[in-house]
């Protein structure tokens, strides 16, 4: 049985990792010398941050603390921090590879907690949602590797 502290962390988990996503995502827009590349980065990092706000609210309604600063040091797969370094040479189709790859990730944790009977009402449609928009970006983020790949 699953308990609201399981619930929490879980959803702990997806915001620690939807932040991180935001700032790496805005990061990418910042360096990437690409104009489409760059609006599709700034368009992922808004959405991020609009969802981790969304989780940070319902968290504090469960109880849980959470907050930015303390949420980076949530550990996170080492996507990020990799990504980190694909961005610095600049290699569009690598982003975007690792990119579907960290929204894969995603699309796992979302269902965990979509899949999950103890998360009921607006939390689990919010997340729903989340777990959709990542869904599609994912699509839309293989078709752009495609894409590169080929340039």
């Amino acid at each position: 049985m699953t308990t609201n502290q399981d619930n929490i962390k879980l959803l702990e988990k997806i915001y620690g990792r939807t932040l991180k996503a935001s700032e790496t995502y805005r990061n990418a827009s910042k360096n990437v010398h690409n104009r489409p590349l760059t609006l599709f980065f700034e368009k992922a990092a808004v959405s991020h941050e609009k969802f981790a706000e969304e989780l940070k609210n319902e968290l504090s309604q469960m109880g849980s603390n959470v907050s930015k600063k303390s949420s980076l040091n949530i550990s996170t797969d080492n996507f990020w921090s990799d990504f980190a370094s694909i961005i610095v040479r600049r290699n569009e189709s690598a982003m975007l590879k690792n990119c579907l790859k960290a929204e894969e990730k995603a699309v796992v944790l979302y269902d965990e907690a979509v899949e999950s009977n103890d998360i009921e009402g607006r939390i689990k449609e919010k997340i729903r949602g989340q777990r959709d928009y990542a869904k599609s970006l994912s699509a839309e983020v293989s078709s752009l590797e495609k894409q590169y790949a080929s340039d």
